[in-house]
């Protein structure tokens, strides 16, 4: 807690540890499954590193508090002094989503009367009742009845004292407790002598007890033989998820969704989802043909099975669980088998015959750029000489074709990367959508709705004369996979002065491109490689000649 009076000016420099990271793909996978506000009304990103050591959703960082914030020295802390090399404490953690601080309930207290928290002589916060009247915010009735009865924490001990015990005029609400993330409250009181002093208190997550795990069975085995005439082996499995230990306040009804996807060696082959629903289970098969391993005696294929929670709460990052397992298959009869009583023979049911329909095959790959103020030329893609990969800008529209012959019924696309690539941000709504809108000008989608909706992928492709294509605009949200001048700007701190060396270098690794085109034969896939640079609007009057071929 810290005294409230007034004082002298004082110059407040923090020199304290504070990682401002980029998030992980992970997390920003989970946010964007959910639609999170990636930053909130003053424009600080949620800080995922806040997330994961206090579980509390959180914007910005501590050193973005330029007003009361303070540190101290705590053997336990949280955070680490690189000048002195102790650990310690924040007073303030970084901002809400409506942009008020939220203060951190571990801080050590200034002063220490040795009266409970229980027996506080606690005062009238002008901002308090309307923090719990934003009802917006809330999903369900059970979320607000469990932040006003859930008995309070502070420091590790739970205290026989309740928000509404406290009386609302008494506790601000500063975070908003879910399923898996705490919720805070803020508090004044006053000691004997008339001053004044603040303390943050802690409501544990809904459902803190929550368990949440992915399933996945292979039915006969793991281990499976080809017959000497067998073309194709059908090996039977199942899949799902289930969630357990929610406790009175978290229902099946605040499930929204709860899914899985199979994957086989990275390529999709089911998926199962269900809302409202503490379980999900479905029976499937994997479908393996000879012909797609001609060279090979022995094969191992990795089975995955991704499996995610979502609830209604907005601020809640999903519950993720992944299974995985190995498929060990021998293909040719001459090979000898170690264990051979192990091996499961399949019955061949679906052997090549001369009238069989052959699988598709996708033949090419091409891709190349449109920019979004000349869409009527397409032009290839540039190759980085540093990677030796095809590049394209965010901002750019992507052009995919694919040569498919023996007839597929069905071609589609999918990109495999970090999520962003997949997600409409606001910066290419307002350049795609709203400032044409606005302009007057041919839009490139004629609603809102299909500009969202073309961003949910795997999309078909369009046959033209039997070339399939689909245009799809990167998103300027992007994360990028080679460095540019932007992201050695952030690196060096300084915008004129950067390693020029390190222009085009790898940053991680570059985006699928996956074609999968299926008939009655069966189906193939066809990847490519991509990389993402700076945003095309930034990088369109400086010369890149000398980086790519």
């Amino acid at each position: 807690m810290k005294k409230m009076v007034c004082i002298s000016c004082i110059i407040f420099t923090l020199l304290f540890s504070m990682t401002n990271a980029v998030m992980s793909e992970n997390f920003e996978k989970v946010l964007s499954l959910i639609n999170v506000p990636t930053k909130n009304i003053d424009g600080f990103e949620i800080n995922e590193e806040i997330y994961h050591k206090y579980g509390l959703i959180v914007y910005g960082t501590p050193t973005d508090i330029t007003k009361n914030q303070r540190w101290k020295d705590v053997p336990t802390g949280k955070w680490k002094n690189e000048i002195t090399g102790k650990q310690g404490e924040y007073r303030i953690l970084g901002y809400s989503l409506t942009g008020t601080v939220v203060n951190n309930e571990v801080f050590p207290d200034d002063y220490n009367s040795g009266i409970s928290p229980e027996e506080w002589n606690y005062i009238t916060i002008g901002d308090a009742i309307s923090s719990w009247n934003d009802t917006e915010k809330y999903q369900t009735k059970a979320q607000l009845e469990y932040m006003l009865t859930q008995r309070l924490t502070r420091n590790g001990i739970t205290y026989n004292i309740t928000a509404s015990l406290l009386g609302l005029d008494k506790a601000r609400l500063e975070a908003y407790a879910t399923w898996k993330t705490a919720g805070s409250i803020f508090t004044l009181k006053k000691d004997s002598q008339g001053g004044i002093w603040e303390a943050t208190f802690r409501i544990p997550p809904m459902a803190a007890e929550a368990n949440f795990s992915a399933k996945l069975n292979i039915i006969q085995g793991q281990k499976y033989q080809f017959e000497p005439e067998q073309e194709t082996l059908e090996i039977p499995i199942s899949f799902g998820a289930e969630v357990t230990n929610l406790g009175q306040y978290a229902k099946k009804e605040d499930i929204k969704n709860i899914s899985s996807e199979l994957e086989v060696e990275n390529n999709l082959i089911d998926k199962i989802h269900s809302e409202n629903e503490t379980s999900i289970l479905k029976d499937s098969k994997i479908v393996i043909h000879k012909s797609d391993y001609p060279n090979a005696n022995k094969i191992t294929l990795v089975v995955k099975n991704t499996s995610i929670l979502e609830t209604c709460f907005h601020a809640e990052a999903p519950m993720v669980d992944m299974k995985e397992t190995k498929i060990e298959i021998v293909i040719h009869e001459d090979m000898k088998i170690e264990d051979e009583g192990e091996y499961i023979k399949v019955d061949n049911i679906n052997s090549r015959k001369e009238n069989d329909i052959p699988r598709p095959i996708i033949q090419e790959i091409r891709l190349y750029k449109k920019t979004i103020t000349n869409r009527n030329n397409k032009s290839k893609l540039s190759i980085a000489k540093k990677t030796n990969t095809q590049f394209i800008c965010a901002g750019q529209i992507l052009v995919v074709e694919a040569t498919v012959l023996n007839n597929p019924q069905t071609v589609t696309l999918a990109i495999e990367g970090n999520s962003k690539i997949q997600t409409l941000d606001d910066l290419t709504k307002r350049f795609v959508y709203d400032e044409p809108k606005r302009r007057g000008e041919k839009l490139i989608y004629s609603s809102l709705d299909s500009l969202k909706a073309s961003y949910h992928l795997p999309a078909n492709m369009k046959n033209e004369e039997g070339i399939y294509k689909l245009e799809y605009i990167i998103p300027y949200g992007t994360k990028q996979s080679l460095n540019s001048w932007s992201t050695l700007r952030t690196i060096s701190n300084n915008a004129f002065d950067i390693d020029k060396s390190k222009l085009f270098t790898r940053i991680a690794s570059p985006y699928l491109i996956k074609i999968y085109a299926k008939n009655d034969g069966g189906s193939t896939t066809r990847t490519a490689e991509l990389d993402v640079f700076e945003r095309w609007d930034t990088i369109y009057n400086r010369n890149i000649s000398e980086f790519v071929k």
